[in-house]
C-alpha cells in the first residue's frame, strides 16, 4: 500500500505499470473524496469524505481499478494487479487519510490483509501520525503495543473483531487484568507505551 504520489516506488519508468496510473499535468485544489466501490464493511459506496483544501497533482488511471474519486473525478484511491501482487495507492497523505478518512483506511488495510489470507484481528481507533502500533497473534487471541510519541497522553480504544466466547484484556508490563469487556479503553502516557493481550477461552 502506498500513500501519495510524490512516494517513488520502483524506477520512475515503472510507475505506470507498478500504480496503474500516471501524474498529469496541474496541481488541483481537492475538497471532497467519494468512495465509488465498496472494498470493505465499515464504508458503503457512496460514502463523501472532507478533505478540507488538498493540493494533489491530477492522477489519471492506466489500467488500475478506481475505488474512490475526488470531487472533479480524478484518481483518489487505486487497485492495481502488478506481476504476482497487489498495489493500492492512497493518493491523499498518510496524515490527511487517517485523520479525515479513518474508516475507509481500515477498510483498506483489511482488504490489503485479505490479499494475503489474513485476517485483521483488532480495531484500533484515537491513533495518530505520532503513534506506533504493533499486532501479534497468539494461539487464544492477539496481543497489542501502542507507543505515543505525542506530548500529551492519548487514549485509544481497541475493538477486537471476533470475540465469541469468555475473553480477558491482561496488562503485559504488570500481568494485572485491563478488562474483560468486547472494546478496551487505553490511556498511553505521553512518551510511553501499554501493551496488551486479548486472551480467549
Amino acid at each position: 500500500m502506498a500513500f501519495g504520489p510524490q512516494i517513488p516506488m520502483g524506477r520512475s519508468y515503472e510507475r505506470r505499470e507498478l500504480f496503474g496510473g500516471d501524474e498529469g499535468k496541474g496541481t488541483p485544489t481537492h475538497r471532497e473524496l467519494v468512495v465509488r466501490d465498496a472494498i470493505g464493511e465499515r464504508v458503503k459506496a457512496g460514502r463523501r469524505f472532507a478533505l478540507g483544501q488538498l493540493q494533489l497533482p491530477l492522477w489519471t488511471t492506466k489500467g488500475s481499478r478506481t475505488f474512490a474519486a475526488f470531487e472533479d473525478g480524478s484518481a483518489a484511491i487505486t487497485v492495481n494487479k502488478f506481476g504476482r501482487g497487489t498495489v493500492i495507492t492512497v493518493l491523499p497523505d498518510a496524515s490527511t487519510a487517517a485523520n479525515k478518512m479513518p474508516e475507509l483506511v481500515r477498510d483498506l488495510l483489511d482488504y490489503a490483509v485479505a490479499l494475503r489470507g489474513g485476517t485483521h484481528a483488532v480495531d484500533i481507533v484515537g491513533t495518530n501520525e505520532n503513534s506506533d502500533v504493533a499486532i501479534a497473534q497468539t494461539p487464544s487471541g492477539f496481543r497489542v503495543a501502542v507507543v505515543n510519541h505525542n506530548g500529551t497522553e492519548m487514549e485509544v480504544t481497541l475493538q477486537p473483531n471476533k470475540s465469541e466466547g469468555t475473553f480477558e484484556w491482561v496488562d503485559l508490563v504488570s500481568n494485572n487484568r485491563a478488562g474483560n469487556e468486547r472494546s478496551l479503553r487505553l490511556r498511553v502516557p505521553a512518551g510511553g507505551f501499554r501493551a496488551v493481550e486479548f486472551r480467549g477461552r
